[in-house]
């Protein structure tokens, strides 16, 4: 992942990763068991817990991975991945589902939530603060992504006391 990380996106880099982490380390042990009729055992095992449209996904990185792993000479023969056939529809996740229904909140309960919420962290291991409740009243207040929030910065983004926040 490292070699090839400044060509993939950062959520693609962080989803590789859970890839190689929770499946295919745990799964072929070692590079030199990543072949074909290994792979084909990948497929059915993982057939048995996710629908095909995640194994898709999961075959593409693989494909991209062994095709690097081949060309930089970790493999001595690529593995053939074969896409499974469209009656091969998998198993859906038995656990919490990863998207759970909202729960819906009116202003008042929103208010009294962020009212709740320290000021600031507690400072965790590093002994860094950030101020937890302001960053919650922006996005209630805005609507903007997690992600977009991390982005912001200030003088650059927001100055103290204004009423702007430059995106």
């Amino acid at each position: 992942l490292q070699h090839v990380q400044s060509g993939l996106d950062p959520t693609t880099r962080r989803q590789y990763a859970i890839y190689v982490t929770a499946h295919w380390a745990p799964f072929f042990g070692t590079i030199d068991r990543v072949t074909t009729s290994a792979v084909e055992d990948y497929q059915a095992a993982r057939l048995g817990r996710v629908k095909r449209a995640t194994l898709l996904k999961e075959l593409a990185a693989l494909r991209g991975f062994a095709r690097w792993a081949h060309r930089h000479g970790h493999l001595v023969e690529r593995p053939v991945i074969e896409t499974p056939p469209r009656g091969a529809t998998g198993t859906a996740d038995t656990r919490q589902p990863h998207k759970a229904r909202p729960v819906l909140l009116d202003e008042h309960e929103v208010e009294a939530v962020l009212a709740k919420l320290p000021e600031r962290s507690d400072g965790g291991t590093k002994g860094r603060t950030f101020a937890v409740r302001a960053r919650f009243e922006v996005a209630w207040e805005t609507g903007l992504r997690p992600s977009t929030l991390d982005e912001l910065r200030v003088p650059e983004d927001y100055r103290g006391g204004g009423s702007v926040l430059t995106l």
